[in-house]
């Protein structure tokens, strides 16, 4: 009984022990097995960590496109305002250009216009003048007195001469020779007050010497220098 009740408790012994062996392979394998997540869940922490560095990282590039962005638009209203601006201000010179042009094209017309009446009314003084300068002429040329030489007669002998009776030869002597009376007649002129206080003077007749040059300088000083020169140039 004692070596059947020993051998049992050698049996009972070695099922202790095969269960602690077991208990212990189990321990171990739960060390094992809390290494080893104690090792994963430190890679999971290293890979946590590890991401929420690259999510701070593309917070970071986030903000900086955003700053960048924003800065960008602010730029592009700027140019857009400036833009506003320079276009309100040509329009603004593209009007006062245009008013000017019109002004003056209007200034131009007026002068154009204001020229040629000037140059018809120095036209239709430089013919008054030459009007007057031709009838100037005329009377220049029917008041001068042509001279007439008397040729010396033939010498008669002495005693052929008469008593009383003046020398064979007769002295040169210049006789004046005056041209018909005729009226000299004005030519046709546009109504001017030189040409009117004429008509005044003459009564219709003829103009003396006298005023025909008095209205030619009249007129000369009336036209001025430039006429003058255009007087001469047309002569």
């Amino acid at each position: 009984e004692q070596a059947a009740a020993l051998q049992a408790a050698e049996a009972r012994r070695a099922q202790a022990e095969q269960c602690a062996a077991e208990q212990a392979a189990a321990l171990q394998a739960a060390e094992a097995r809390r290494a080893q997540a104690e090792q994963c869940a430190a890679e999971q922490a290293a890979a946590l960590q590890a991401a929420e560095t690259r999510v701070a990282q593309a917070e970071q590039r986030a903000a900086e496109q955003a700053a960048a962005l924003q800065a960008a638009e602010a730029r592009r209203a700027q140019a857009e305002q400036c833009a506003a601006e320079q276009a309100s201000d040509l329009h603004e010179k593209l009007r006062v250009a245009q008013e000017q042009l019109g002004a003056a094209q209007r200034e131009q017309a007026r002068w154009q216009t204001e020229a040629a009446r000037a140059l018809e009314d120095c036209a239709a003084r430089m013919q008054r003048i030459a009007q007057l300068e031709a009838e100037a002429e005329r009377v220049r040329k029917a008041a001068e007195a042509p001279r007439v030489q008397v040729l010396d007669a033939e010498p008669v002998a002495p005693a052929e001469q008469r008593p009383g009776r003046p020398s064979a030869r007769t002295a040169v002597i210049d006789a004046e020779l005056l041209p018909p009376e005729e009226p000299v007649k004005a030519p046709q002129q546009r109504a001017s007050p030189a040409g009117g206080g004429s008509r005044g003077r003459d009564g219709g007749g003829g103009l003396s010497l006298a005023d025909i040059e008095r209205q030619a300088r009249l007129e000369l000083e009336r036209l001025g220098a430039n006429g003058a020169a255009f007087f001469t140039k047309k002569r």
